[in-house]
């Protein structure tokens, strides 16, 4: 009896680390009373290892896990513990179903040690740094870009790291804050549909809004041989410059937002290598310079890469339809 009373005295040590005393309960308990302001340093100087040993000895883990980061039947205890008073007064006087834990279980000194082991805690990853946990689905890659699929959850903040020279193709809104290597941040806002282009830097983001954001980016890879495409002779942008706007152009891109209206047919066209981003569901039929036909029913937002192509399309949908093209250079 005495041993399992210590067990579960024990275990709810590091209760205390993050629930507040109940001194109003102490006169119906009957510990040791708790020691009064002053008594005791605000920060003893404990010893950790001797901490650890007391901590495992008397099954502290058992509701609190091996690194005091809390479990089903214990909360997380550290890194950051109640000042070292308020965890001596809640040992001495809990509440609920803890039992009293007085100086013939566990001295000052023992406590101030286990209190040093918790205080000695590491702190846990962002959920940002863990590559299993990133909502980061890889959709395109080869020799000219890698495009990944983004979820950032309403207010997660993504880690400071570097990114490549990229095209963002905004699938729902978005309201972030951008903050450099220099600690310097500004603020973005985008509309479902909306493209951007990012120069490369190193920069962290932070979703402001309360609802996820879902991006596709696309990163243009550096000290690579362009593709080689075959000159544009039908420029899709020239031959038919209501349905092809160019939202972006630059060195390395070419990025056009193709409108297909019901049952619109193009003219034949080329393009050179690019991704494309269906913002909405649509159905074509495309006719490649051989004369082949190829079917093409897509949902909103999937991602394809194509090689550079002629063609000429047919949308056969009942709505209007739209997609981003990123025309590698």
């Amino acid at each position: 009896m005495l041993m399992r009373a210590r067990h579960i005295a024990v275990a709810v040590v590091a209760a205390a680390l993050s629930v507040a005393p109940a001194s109003d309960h102490a006169a119906s308990q009957t510990p040791t009373p708790a020691p009064a302001p002053g008594q005791l340093p605000a920060t003893p100087r404990g010893d950790g290892e001797r901490g650890k040993a007391l901590y495992s000895k008397n099954a502290c883990y058992q509701c609190h896990n091996n690194e005091a980061q809390g479990g089903a039947a214990g909360p997380r205890l550290g890194p950051d513990p109640i000042p070292f008073q308020r965890f001596v007064a809640y040992v001495r006087a809990p509440r609920g179903e803890m039992p009293p834990y007085t100086v013939r279980v566990m001295s000052d000194p023992e406590l101030a040690d286990v209190y040093a082991f918790v205080q000695a805690r590491p702190r846990p990853p962002a959920l940002g740094s863990i590559p299993l946990l990133l909502s980061d689905v890889l959709e395109v890659d080869n020799a000219w870009v890698r495009a990944r699929r983004v979820q950032q959850a309403s207010h997660e903040i993504s880690p400071l790291h570097e990114h490549p020279d990229s095209v963002i193709v905004y699938l729902t809104d978005a309201r972030q804050r951008i903050t450099g290597a220099d600690g310097k941040a500004r603020e973005v806002s985008h509309r479902a549909g909306d493209v951007a282009w990012n120069d490369a830097a190193a920069y962290a983001e932070e979703n402001f809004s309360d609802q996820p954001i879902e991006m596709i980016v696309t990163e243009l890879k550096t000290g690579v041989k362009p593709p080689t495409s075959s000159a544009v002779a039908l420029d899709p942008v020239r031959l038919d410059p209501e349905h092809h706007l160019v939202p972006i152009e630059n060195t390395r891109v070419r990025v056009l937002r193709t409108i297909l209206e019901p049952h619109l047919k193009s003219p034949l066209h080329d393009h050179p290598h690019y991704v494309v981003v269906y913002l909405t569901a649509l159905h074509t039929t495309m006719k490649l310079a051989d004369g082949r036909l190829i079917d093409n029913p897509r949902r909103a937002g999937e991602v394809a890469w194509r090689d550079a192509l002629r063609h000429e399309t047919e949308q056969t949908g009942d709505t209007t339809a739209v997609e981003i093209q990123i025309e590698v250079k």
